[in-house]
């Protein structure tokens, strides 16, 4: 990006650099995946793992299976998205990521599927 660096959100709200190491096993980075009771607006958006401790003890420790799997990233200007509470109540900044099977609960209701279904497999989708 702009920064030149990996950017996160700082407990004060503020930009700071975030690690980024491409020695990681299989080459995927551990991830941590909040409860459904803990997710804003039913969104499992997922973490990147702490270094030392693993995850909190009611969420789930998730990682792909290799660095090519797919992952999603939600954006709010999709079709489906765009409808979502999250997008019209946020201003979302950054990446929102997700395992594809939440990703799909969360958007793509069974009257949806067949155009969520074809968006993935157009590789227009992240």
């Amino acid at each position: 990006g702009s920064f030149y660096t990996c950017q996160a959100k700082g407990a004060g709200g503020g930009l700071e650099s975030h690690a980024f190491s491409t020695d990681l096993p299989g080459g995927v980075t551990p991830l941590c995946v909040p409860p459904l009771a803990n997710a804003t607006y039913g969104l499992r958006f997922a973490q990147p793992a702490p270094q030392e401790g693993g995850c909190p003890s009611d969420w789930e420790a998730w990682s792909r299976e290799a660095a090519d799997s797919p992952i999603c990233v939600v954006h709010c200007d999709g079709e489906h998205a765009s409808e979502h509470p999250f997008c019209q109540n946020q201003v979302p900044w950054g990446y929102h990521i997700m395992r594809c099977s939440d990703c799909r609960d969360a958007f793509c209701s069974n009257e949806h599927v067949g155009s969520c279904r074809e968006e993935c497999a157009d590789g227009s989708a992240s």
